[in-house]
């Protein structure tokens, strides 16, 4: 009799124990949700970052924190394409999602070449810059002291400023001449990608404020 009252009551504490891990991953992923309605992109915002509800734990800092991780990997991601371009000028790429269609790389025209020097130099500045707000992130300490507020204000800057970058790399593939239709269209899209991410990640920043 004991023993099946005690296993009654192991049952029910099961129960009740994976009733709230699960109410508990729900209100973390609904953190998520609201958090993402302040950025540009929820959506995308929503989609990058959902599967890390667990580890977010509703807390707007490690939100922010992890929104520019993925901001970084995207970027660095960016980076490798636009790597593979310069290195392989006469070699073939794939267009992203778009297996069926390939395009030779033909770097030979000088703006060409210029373009996507600069786009890549830019895009490691913004890597540098993401890496370096990422850092700023784990020394701000107490909210709201002024060690804090110093600290968002350089975080801030450092993704303004990687912004920027990923724009500047977006404007000069735009216009430049003697660049393949379908690698211009690869690079844009992938940079576009990251812009929108990081542009996100921005937007969580501020809400720490």
């Amino acid at each position: 009799m004991a023993a099946a009252a005690t296993f009654l009551l192991s049952i029910i504490f099961l129960i009740s124990l994976t009733t709230v891990t699960f109410a508990s991953t729900a209100a973390d992923a609904n953190f998520i949700h609201s958090s993402c309605k302040a950025t540009r992109w929820p959506q995308l915002c929503k989609r990058t970052l959902s599967s890390y509800a667990p580890r977010v734990r509703r807390s707007s800092h490690e939100l922010a924190r992890t929104a520019l991780a993925v901001s970084l990997h995207h970027a660095k991601s960016a980076c490798f394409l636009i790597d593979r371009i310069r290195e392989t000028p006469t070699s073939t790429i794939s267009v992203e999602q778009q297996p069926e269609t390939t395009s030779k790389m033909n770097l030979s025209h000088r703006s060409a070449r210029g373009a996507v020097k600069d786009c890549t130099e830019t895009m490691r500045d913004s890597v540098y810059r993401i890496q370096n707000s990422i850092r700023e992130m784990s020394h701000m300490g107490k909210t709201g002291s002024l060690k804090y507020r110093y600290h968002l204000s350089n975080v801030q800057t450092w993704v303004s400023a990687a912004l920027t970058d990923e724009s500047s790399c977006l404007d000069g593939i735009k216009h430049c001449g003697g660049l393949n239709e379908k690698v211009r269209y690869a690079i844009r899209r992938k940079i576009a990608g990251v812009s929108k991410i990081t542009s996100n990640a921005l937007a969580l920043v501020n809400q720490v404020a």
